[in-house]
């Protein structure tokens, strides 16, 4: 489980400045299954409880094939946005926790940014539309740029599913059965597809618009990483979501 663990983690591009990459894929084995989350102080022996976010009735508001929205002319369904939005609810209640941990409590209703007023139960969601939106303007940028995804890219992540479909399942795993295996994670199989194509596309990008492969050495890929950062900026900044007019986005109860 640890290995597939690994090949989950959703494509961090490491961006410095201007647009930095804010989502990590939390897959863990227990994390559906536990009924609280249990910490105890450095300094005493207080406990902090975390009660989870029952994610289910969030999910069933929609068919998983609902269109939300639209964004880089691509159409956003339900099944996508809330991957997003789960990996995000998942992330902000270990970061809970862990202020829990050393003594200073939070609360969903607690403000997260005095600036805007944004408490942690903003956080999902905003973090979701920044995240669908970085998506979009990698492929956007691309465009611009006349980069399109190689055949070859294609072919290596269909061999990634299929590798990653083995190490969840064993040896001559189908595709068909390695998405039923990520149901459980709010993961539908194109949306994964999705990612890993973003990921190959985004190393193009670096390879023909930066002149940098992605085996260069970290000195030479952080500087080309921190160029494409800053480039990106202005598109990012021109890539909206347009919400379907009947999808309000989920808030936690």
């Amino acid at each position: 489980m640890k290995k597939i663990v690994a090949l989950l983690a959703v494509i961090c591009f490491l961006f410095t400045g201007g647009i930095s990459c804010s989502q990590v894929l939390r897959m863990k084995e227990e994390a559906s299954a536990a009924s609280q989350v249990t910490a105890v102080f450095p300094s005493e022996e207080t406990a902090v409880q975390i009660e989870p976010v029952d994610l289910a009735p969030l999910y069933a508001a929609h068919p998983a094939e609902k269109v939300v929205g639209t964004v880089g002319g691509r159409e956003l369904q339900w099944s996508e946005y809330f991957y997003f939005y789960r990996s995000y609810v998942l992330s902000v209640e270990s970061a809970m926790l862990y202020y829990g941990q050393y003594g200073y409590p939070v609360s969903w209703d607690d403000v997260y940014d005095e600036a805007s007023g944004l408490t942690w139960r903003d956080l999902p969601a905003v973090s979701t539309e920044q995240d669908i939106r970085e998506y979009s303007a990698i492929s956007a940028f691309a465009v611009d740029n006349g980069i399109s995804l190689s055949a070859e890219a294609e072919e290596k992540v269909e061999s990634e599913l299929l590798a990653a479909a083995k190490d969840a399942l064993g040896e001559g795993a189908s595709l068909e059965e390695f998405e039923t295996y990520l149901a459980p994670y709010y993961l539908p199989l194109d949306v994964y597809r999705h990612m890993l194509r973003t990921d190959h596309l985004y190393r193009q990008i670096l390879s023909e618009r930066y002149h940098t492969p992605y085996d260069a050495d970290e000195e030479t890929l952080e500087q080309a990483r921190s160029s494409f950062s800053a480039d990106l900026s202005d598109v990012y900044d021109r890539t909206v979501i347009t919400w379907s007019d009947d999808f309000v986005p989920p808030r936690i109860p």
